[in-house]
């Protein structure tokens, strides 16, 4: 099985926009949080190699960032079982050596 990147046709209760063929979906421009984030993970030995993830700062936090950000965490907990992005919760914050709020966000991936 080869890996390529991590896709969202929809995510219940997020903007929507309707195709052509009729598909909903979520635009992948519009912004998912205010503010920058960190997507982060504690990592799963049982799907993946146990590994935590901790993403760079996203300054803007659009659904295509996102997207990004879970591509990102696939390849570093190799969990390649979980590659749908369901949701994105904010989980906390913390400050970063600027003194901004950067909000912890982790990603709900289903198979």
């Amino acid at each position: 099985m080869s890996f390529k990147a991590v896709y969202s046709v929809h995510i219940a209760g997020k903007p929507e926009s309707t195709n052509e063929d009729g598909l909903t979906y979520t635009k992948q421009s519009v912004l998912a949080f205010p503010g920058p984030i960190r997507v982060i993970d504690p990592g799963d030995d049982f799907f993946g190699n146990g590994a935590a993830f901790r993403d760079r700062v996203i300054e803007i936090a659009t659904w295509r960032a996102i997207l990004g950000a879970a591509s990102r965490q696939i390849r570093k907990t190799k969990d390649f079982h979980h590659q749908y992005l369901e949701d994105a919760e904010a989980v906390g914050s913390e400050v970063d050596r600027k003194g901004r709020v950067i909000t912890l966000v982790r990603l709900v991936l289903g198979s």
